[in-house]
């Protein structure tokens, strides 16, 4: 085109789009590829169209192919994605001095020339792969470029360092996380771990499960309680520190979840009852068919019918009794119960008890 702008007409519903310009004079000769713009179209028909979850698969053999003093040359291998590949994004940080990893541009192609600013720096490069619904792949391996022109680490790194995309390439904690998981059964995993760094100002861990991010939380320790019988995972676990850096990805940890028994079905809490009441607080208490048999707990519900509540989850409890505080006076309230195993499979409900607790003062 020779104007200076352009209507693209032949674009689809929920695409990611990239465009570039290059400038070419006269004599057939062209300028540098200008930044990249990258166009999100909104979602459209079909209306039930699949949700696309799936991330592509992560870059691979990112080397260095062409280095001077003033600009390096990357190259790497194609990402593939079932749905389509958009382009990959490319981040450049430094170790001496050091700085966390920036997102230098994206491209879509498989080759990207890097301008050097200072040829005294060390440079650390990597490349992640995004597809047409901005998923992105994990990192590829890190090439490091020394101030001598020396290239070292062009090795997959993804045993200890494969990290599930966060938005910026993790660095400023500089140990890794030791994970390790315990406690395995038909539908519950424990996994514990250590702080990467004495030195590091840890505020949150991420959990990741199978490459999916199940939780954030500051303990170091997890009870993921929603797996299947007889099925493998993928755990790993990565740091965030005050700054909002990243740690390395912990190691993999596999882990096979053992067959389910045969459930024994629970019988439900028997012979519900009010053992004492005051204005505002009511203790009732209940019996257990199962004897106490494989029982980790009980769970209490709640709700009132003067005014009418719906029924909603109180407490959990170890004991066959319980007391429920600030209640309101001349209010009529319902309590029900259920019975749960370690591998959390519950009974049915007990019978409902109602009181009014100013009554039975």
């Amino acid at each position: 085109s020779s104007t200076i702008d352009y209507v693209d007409q032949n674009v689809a519903f929920g695409k990611a789009y990239n465009y570039y310009v290059i400038a070419r004079d006269g004599n057939g000769r062209t300028s540098e590829q200008s930044n990249t713009l990258r166009v999100h179209m909104p979602n459209g028909p079909p209306r039930f169209a699949s949700l696309d979850v799936t991330a592509p698969t992560k870059p691979q053999g990112l080397v260095a192919i062409d280095m001077t003093t003033t600009e390096v040359t990357l190259q790497w291998d194609e990402s593939s994605d079932d749905k389509g590949l958009s382009g990959y994004k490319v981040f450049v940080g430094t170790r001496n001095p050091f700085s966390l990893y920036q997102e230098y541009t994206f491209v879509i192609s498989t080759s990207i020339k890097i301008p050097i600013s200072n040829p005294e720096v060390t440079y650390v490069f990597a490349v992640v792969a995004v597809d047409n619904t901005e998923n992105t792949s994990p990192y590829s391996n890190e090439v490091t470029i020394t101030p001598t022109g020396e290239v070292v680490d062009e090795t997959d790194t993804s045993a200890t360092n494969d990290q599930t995309s966060t938005g910026a390439l993790p660095h400023n904690i500089a140990n890794s996380i030791e994970l390790t998981v315990s406690n395995v059964s038909p539908k519950r995993a424990t996994l514990s771990w250590k702080p990467p760094d004495e030195d590091a100002n840890v505020e949150e861990y991420i959990v990741y499960r199978d490459g999916v991010e199940i939780v954030t939380q500051s303990d170091t320790e997890f009870k993921d309680k929603g797996l299947k019988p007889e099925t493998t995972y993928t755990f790993s676990v990565v740091a965030i520190d005050d700054t909002g850096s990243f740690s390395y990805s912990s190691n993999e940890v596999n882990v096979t979840t053992i067959a389910q028994e045969e459930i024994i079905e629970l019988g439900k809490p028997v012979n519900l009852r009010v053992t004492s009441s005051q204005i505002n607080e009511v203790t009732f208490e209940w019996d257990d068919p199962n004897d106490g048999l494989g029982i980790a707990g009980y769970n209490v519900f709640q709700s009132t019918s003067d005014p009418f509540t719906i029924i909603k989850f109180v407490a959990t409890t170890n004991e066959t009794k319980f007391t429920v505080e600030g209640l309101t006076p001349e209010t009529t309230y319902r309590w029900t119960v259920i019975a749960f195993d370690t591998e959390e499979n519950f009974s049915p409900f007990s019978d409902e008890i109602s009181v009014k607790p100013i009554e039975l003062g």
